[in-house]
């Protein structure tokens, strides 16, 4: 039995080099039906061996080439803070969680996100060799680089630049602010990404488990930049003060929460998006 085991490996690994300098060697030394028990044991388990470090080897050739882009993975297990995936040629990946939200804003994020048996989008991020010389896929979906290729995959303007991506500022689990713009004139960005009644940010906003998602045009001129984002959010007066590249937003006492948001997050992510601190005072009518 154990002698058709290894006829059997033997068989389907003939395209292999090491694997059939292995198989020549037996044929020169030995003659199968002869071999105990050990000896046959002994050389299934390096042409296994072998096999594991062939199919390993495969695995990151293949993504090696995906660094920087996007893949479809199987959640087949969840366990302690990792995803067990599974890609379309059946090779398993491990995903931690924490690439996923950023930790910081933890408490305020839905990380019950992943269900097992259902399809996600990963970015492949980098592929790491650790000490004892074992690589590592790092799949990421927490940064601006994610949405980026979400926003070019779904969205065919983009794709095909005809819509330009300036700038993504993101937290992820919570929110991203997208700049977009179009060298043609006739070409309305912001519309193209959105689309009537949001329709084209559906499948987005679908993988990003419905973080919110806030786009606007870019602009040239820094004050109408400016004020296109604050925009629409209760802001009585804005000053800007450029040698401390400081930015004050004047409201009325019961919007500042809002625009501020929990634990900051709104306030940071606009400072991120204008290169300025940002710094929210009451509105009084004597400002």
């Amino acid at each position: 039995m154990l002698i058709n085991k290894i006829l059997e490996i033997l068989k389907y690994n003939k395209g292999d080099k090491k694997i059939k300098k292995k198989i020549n060697k037996i044929r020169e030394k030995i003659n199968l039906k002869k071999i105990n028990r050990k000896k046959i044991i002994k050389i299934k388990n390096e042409i296994i061996k072998i096999n594991k470090e062939r199919k390993e080897k495969n695995i990151y050739k293949y993504y090696k080439k995906k660094i920087g882009k996007l893949v479809r993975l199987k959640v087949i297990n969840i366990y302690n803070n990792k995803l067990i995936l599974l890609d379309k040629y059946n090779n398993e990946l491990i995903f931690n969680k924490n690439n996923n939200f950023d930790k910081r804003y933890i408490k305020i994020i839905k990380t019950n996100f992943f269900k097992i048996n259902n399809k996600y989008y990963y970015l492949v991020d980098k592929i790491l060799t650790t000490k004892n010389k074992k690589k590592i896929i790092i799949l990421k979906r927490n940064n601006s680089l994610f949405v980026k290729k979400l926003l070019n995959k779904e969205i065919l303007e983009v794709k095909e630049n005809i819509v330009k991506i300036k700038k993504i500022v993101r937290i992820s689990g919570i929110k991203t602010i997208i700049i977009v713009n179009s060298n043609n004139k006739y070409i309305n960005s912001v519309g193209c990404c959105i689309g009537i009644n949001n329709i084209r940010l559906k499948n987005i906003k679908k993988e990003l488990n419905n973080e919110i998602i806030e786009i606007y045009k870019y602009n040239k001129n820094n004050l109408k930049y400016i004020k296109e984002i604050f925009k629409n959010k209760n802001i009585k007066k804005i000053d800007i003060i450029k040698k401390k590249k400081l930015i004050i937003l004047y409201l009325k006492k019961k919007y500042i929460g809002k625009i501020i948001g929990k634990q900051g997050y709104n306030i940071r992510l606009y400072s991120l998006l204008l290169n300025n601190k940002i710094i929210v005072k009451e509105y009084e009518k004597s400002n």
